[in-house]
């Protein structure tokens, strides 16, 4: 087993009726790697994972094996010249909005009677609305007191 240290340059997914994704390095070294590992891989992003090697019909090929990791305090260049970046990793490329709703909704799922598929719907546009209006700029709807609560 073998590691290394890259920034990868370039992502690219499975050729048809492939299952590896090609990632290609700043040093120039291609590697592949499976889909659950390459969904670690950010392009532009510095860091270190283990792979190995083994030759096909005279080509070297190198397999990435586990997860990466981050190089502490590295700076990265992108493509312009001149222009440095910190790395920000996002899990699998989820957005806060799709994470706000995931857990929302897990805590809700237990609640929800099996095969109610319009009562699931509601409740996940019901996230969806509560991150919009809360984080995402939307106005909150006009508040309708149709209960009378107070007694007026």
């Amino acid at each position: 087993m073998h590691e290394a240290t890259v920034t990868i340059v370039k992502k690219y997914p499975p050729d048809a009726g492939k299952k590896m994704w090609k990632l290609v390095a700043d040093t120039g070294e291609k590697f592949l790697a499976f889909p659950t590992e390459a969904n670690a891989f950010q392009e532009g992003v510095r860091c270190t994972f283990n792979y190995t090697s083994s030759d096909f019909q005279g080509r070297t090929f190198h397999t990435v094996k586990g997860a990466p990791r981050m190089v502490p305090g590295a700076l990265i260049k992108v493509s312009s010249p001149g222009d440095v970046i910190v790395p920000t990793l996002k899990p699998h490329g989820a957005d806060p909005r799709q994470i706000f709703v995931c857990a929302i909704v897990k805590e809700w799922v237990p609640k929800i009677p099996i095969g109610e598929t319009t009562t699931l719907i509601s409740a996940i546009q019901s996230a969806i609305d509560a991150y919009d209006q809360t984080f995402g700029g939307k106005p909150a709807p006009e508040f309708n007191d149709s209960l009378n609560i107070d007694g007026s």
